[in-house]
């Protein structure tokens, strides 16, 4: 089963049935095949579940570093559905689910989005791997754009 690699922190690979960086084989997500049910804003992703390897919140550390790339400092906690906090102005951060701060980011990053709706993915050019469109290819977008700010974050920022 050939599954396409899709943008991770560090660059590992992203679960795309869980959205976990899960770059080792013991990850019981049980990923689907190439053109198989990809569902890039499924609950299941939304929610992400920890991963039985990781065991960590990655939607989380995925939103902390795209937020720490472009500057905005970072609360530190974390709501049930995956939002972040940033102290000022004091307000959710989810690009995920919000057009605008992904827009903002690919704006504030210099990001290069290509979207190609016939065949079905989107990614960031200069960023290796893309992400599946599946039933919403804005959400698929914002996605790419979120793993492409969070590779170019500066680590050691977060506080």
């Amino acid at each position: 089963m050939s599954v396409p690699p899709v943008l991770g922190v560090v660059g590992a690979v992203i679960c795309p049935k869980c959205s976990n960086d899960c770059n080792d084989a013991a990850c019981q997500c049980d990923p689907p095949s190439f053109f198989g049910d990809w569902n890039t804003d499924s609950e299941h992703q939304a929610l992400a579940e920890p991963c039985p390897v990781l065991g960590a919140d990655p939607v989380a550390t995925l939103l902390r570093s795209a937020a720490l790339a472009i500057g905005i400092d970072v609360a530190g906690n974390t709501d049930p559905n995956g939002v972040i906090w940033v102290k000022w102005p004091r307000e959710a951060f989810n690009p995920l689910r919000d057009d605008a701060q992904a827009f903002r980011l690919a704006v504030k990053l210099g990001l290069t989005v290509r979207v190609d709706n016939r065949a079905g993915f989107s990614w960031v050019k200069g960023f290796e791997g893309s992400q599946p469109h599946g039933d919403d290819p804005c959400a698929a977008t914002r996605r790419a754009i979120v793993r492409a700010a969070a590779v170019s974050a500066p680590q050691s920022k977060e506080k």
